[in-house]
């Protein structure tokens, strides 16, 4: 499974087209967005406790490092 925080401008196109190709999506956004067809966390270390692979999809630096302070007791 792959994993994608942030469903933005550039996340969502970017999942969708994961999942179009058939891949299996889990998601988290801050804002709430969500895609069909692709499961969603209710916290980003959910995506970080389930996926091997995840793409950070996020604004700037400081929401890049607030997420990964936030996945990294979850990363394996």
């Amino acid at each position: 499974m792959l994993g994608f925080i942030g469903l933005g401008m550039m996340g969502a196109p970017m999942a969708t087209n994961l999942l179009a190709k058939g891949f299996a999506v889990l998601t988290h956004d801050a804002a709430g967005v969500r895609l069909p067809g692709a499961r969603s966390a209710p916290h980003p270390g959910g995506v970080a406790e389930a996926c091997e692979i995840i793409a950070l999809m996020l604004p700037d630096s400081a929401a890049v490092g607030s997420v990964l302070t936030l996945i990294m007791p979850a990363l394996r």
